[in-house]
C-alpha cells in the first residue's frame, strides 16, 4: 500500500505543530512522523504506528486539541484588538503588544470615569448657570443639559476627532497638575476608615509613632518640618491631616481639588433647589 493510500485509509491528521502531512514509512509495519525541518516533532523524532486504530485516534486528538488551543488563540488576539480600539476611542491609548489585559482594564475604566467626570463637571455647569434664572424648572434644566453641544457625543462616527475634541475640552474643564496626577495615581484609590476608641493621650502616642515611621520611611532627620492637610479655606480649621513627608504636600492638593469640586456641586444644586422653591 502507498503513502496516500495509508494517509486515506488511517485518516491521519497533520502534525499538530506546523500543520504538514506525516511522512509515511515502515514497509510492513508503516508509521507515520514528522520531517519538516525545525518542528519539534522532527527534531524529537516521534512517530505514530498507523495501523493502529488507537495509536492513530490519540494522535488526531493531539492534532484537534492543537487547533483548539489555536482557536482559542486567535479568540484572544482578536479580544486585544477589540479593547485596543476601545481603549483608544476612550482616549487612553491604543497599547501594543506588550499591554497586558490588565492594563487594558485599567485603561478602560479610566476613559470611562474621565469621560463621565467631564460630562458630570459640564452638567454642574449647566445647572449652575441655570439657577442663576429665576423660577427655572428641573425639567428645563435637564433639557438643557440634553441640548449642551459643548461636548462632542459617543456617536460620532470620526473617532478620532471626537477624541481630540474631548482631550481638548478636559484641558479647559480639568487643569491637574502633573505632579498631583502622578502622585494620585501612584497611591491608589481611598477609602474611609477610624481607629479604634482611645483617648487623647493613646491617640497622640499612635500619632507620634506615625511621625516616626515617616521619618524612618523617608530617611528624615528629627528637625522642624512642615505639617500639610486640608483646612477650611481662610481659617485655621482642621479637616484633616496628610502628615509630614515628601509626599504629603501633594496629598493635600489632591483632597483640596476634591473637597472643593464636591462643594461646587452642591452649592450648585442647593441654588436650584432654592430657585424651584421660591
Amino acid at each position: 500500500m502507498n503513502e496516500q493510500a495509508w494517509k486515506e485509509q488511517a485518516g491521519l491528521e497533520p502534525c499538530p505543530f506546523c500543520e504538514q502531512p506525516l511522512t509515511i514509512g515502515g514497509g510492513v509495519n508503516p508509521y507515520g512522523r514528522c520531517d519538516t525541518k525545525g518542528c519539534w516533532m522532527n527534531a524529537s523524532r516521534i512517530s505514530v504506528a498507523i495501523d493502529d486504530p488507537k495509536m492513530v485516534a490519540i494522535w488526531n486528538t493531539r492534532h484537534l486539541v492543537q487547533q483548539a488551543i489555536a482557536a482559542e488563540r486567535g479568540e484572544v488576539e482578536n479580544a486585544r484588538d477589540i479593547l485596543s480600539g476601545l481603549s483608544s476611542y476612550l482616549g487612553a491609548g491604543l497599547g501594543d503588544d506588550a499591554t497586558t489585559l490588565k492594563q487594558f482594564d485599567e485603561r478602560i475604566r479610566w476613559g470611562i470615569d474621565h469621560i463621565g467626570s467631564v460630562y458630570r463637571n459640564r452638567a454642574a455647569q449647566v445647572v449652575e448657570e441655570c439657577s442663576k434664572r429665576p423660577r427655572t424648572t428641573w425639567g428645563e434644566v435637564k433639557r438643557a443639559i440634553m441640548d449642551d453641544t459643548t461636548l462632542p457625543t459617543a456617536a460620532s462616527t470620526d473617532h478620532e476627532a471626537t477624541i481630540a475634541q474631548l482631550r481638548d475640552r478636559v484641558a479647559g474643564l480639568e487643569e491637574i497638575p502633573s505632579h498631583i496626577a502622578e502622585q494620585v495615581l501612584s497611591m491608589g484609590r481611598a477609602e474611609w476608615g477610624a481607629t479604634s476608641e482611645k483617648t487623647s493621650a493613646e491617640h497622640l502616642a499612635d500619632f507620634e509613632n506615625t511621625l516616626r515611621l515617616t521619618r524612618e520611611n523617608f530617611n528624615l532627620e528629627d528637625i522642624p518640618v512642615q505639617m500639610h492637610g486640608l483646612y477650611l479655606e481662610g481659617a485655621e480649621t482642621i479637616l484633616c491631616h496628610t502628615g509630614t513627608s515628601p509626599n504629603s504636600g501633594a496629598n493635600a492638593q489632591a483632597l483640596v481639588g476634591a473637597w472643593n469640586w464636591l462643594y461646587d456641586q452642591c452649592k450648585a444644586r442647593a441654588l436650584l433647589t432654592q430657585n424651584e422653591v421660591g
